[in-house]
């Protein structure tokens, strides 16, 4: 099966937790084949942008690595607190959040396969 979401449907499946959201999520299980066109794609960056702050790919990596937190600076992006489950923290924030007592946690950065 193929299907192609305009820029609403994808707008709307990474801004809120209903059916949108639920479709994309059986896209990338892969239960059918999604396509967007240039114009949607760009368009619907730009719908991100202007509505949470981020890029597509910021939102895709955030996404595709299952990120519990996003950290940034941006204030008007940390006025959200959380975005599809997911928190977000300044750094401080973060900082003061991630630490485990007196054990050294030393991370692992991985590269966010993108959708």
């Amino acid at each position: 099966m193929r299907a192609l979401f305009d820029t609403n449907v994808l707008a709307s499946a990474f801004l809120t937790e209903g059916l949108c959201a639920r479709l994309l999520r059986r896209a990338n299980r892969r239960e059918f084949d999604l396509f967007i066109s240039p114009a949607i794609s760009k368009e619907f960056e730009e719908a991100l942008k202007i509505k949470i702050g981020l890029s597509a790919e910021e939102v895709q990596a955030a996404l595709a690595c299952r990120a519990e937190f996003i950290v940034t600076g941006d204030r008007d992006l940390l006025g959200l607190k959380e975005f599809q489950r997911i928190k977000i923290f300044a750094p401080r924030e973060f900082e003061l959040q991630s630490k485990f007592g007196d054990s050294v946690h030393v991370p692992r950065i991985h590269q966010a396969r993108l959708l």
